[in-house]
């Protein structure tokens, strides 16, 4: 007795449809890439007025600027990571319901991580961004990072050892400790041929920690100094 051999009436549409990613590759819709994003750490060493709301924002389709990331802002404030698009960045001040920039930055597009320093700036209510390569300085533990976002060169002494820094100059130094775990940290500039004398303490070296050394455009003291610790997490 001779048995059918059963029919696969759909066998060709079955066939198409597993060979179609081969035969007709331009029918296959290519996955959008995401949004192009950076992640940045906000440094403030003066804060904003008091009861300011402070928003990190980017522009919408209209060009208004659209809130992404509320700042619970105090003085000598270290933010976390925050993500945002790699696109001009607000930082904006909250006034009857609208945001207001008190400046506006954007990282290159060769920086992985950046640190934005926000000092205030000569024009009242605005402030100045400094944009630092958060991955390239190798600003770790128990290293100082120099910020001098001031008009004049200051001389920063860590220790034993000494760095001049130019206005708009970032350095990272590690500074040397004493026998008792402590290094003066002092900060001066010239005028007029003489050493004026803007900061000077003795700090303890801490080798899980790191600092920040801002130097900042003060019209009545030239250069103000403000120092702000951070025990982590940094990565």
């Amino acid at each position: 007795m001779i048995r059918s051999i059963p029919r696969f009436s759909h066998l060709p549409e079955l066939l198409s449809f597993i060979l179609a990613p081969f035969l007709f590759p331009t029918m296959i819709q290519p996955v959008e890439a995401a949004e192009d994003e950076v992640q940045i750490r906000i440094v403030l060493p003066t804060a904003p007025r008091a009861q300011a709301e402070c928003v990190l924002a980017t522009r919408d389709d209209k060009g208004e600027w659209r809130g992404r990331e509320e700042l619970d802002v105090r003085p000598s404030f270290v933010s976390d990571w925050i993500q945002l698009p790699r696109e001009e960045i607000g930082f904006c001040i909250r006034e009857d319901g609208k945001l207001q920039p008190a400046a506006t930055f954007t990282v290159p597009r060769n920086m992985e991580r950046a640190l934005v320093v926000l000092s205030a700036s000569q024009d009242e209510g605005r402030f100045d961004a400094h944009v630092i390569d958060g991955k390239k300085t190798k600003f770790g533990k128990g290293k100082l990072l120099l910020v001098n976002a001031s008009e004049v060169t200051c001389d920063v002494k860590t220790g034993d050892k000494e760095t001049k820094t130019p206005p708009g100059k970032t350095q990272v130094v590690e500074p040397a400790a004493d026998g008792n775990g402590m290094f003066q940290l002092l900060v001066s500039h010239d005028h007029d041929g003489n050493e004026v004398i803007c900061h000077d303490r003795f700090v303890p070296a801490d080798a899980n920690a790191r600092g920040y050394v801002l130097m900042i455009h003060d019209p009545h003291m030239v250069v103000r100094v403000v120092t702000i610790s951070e025990f982590g997490p940094f990565d």
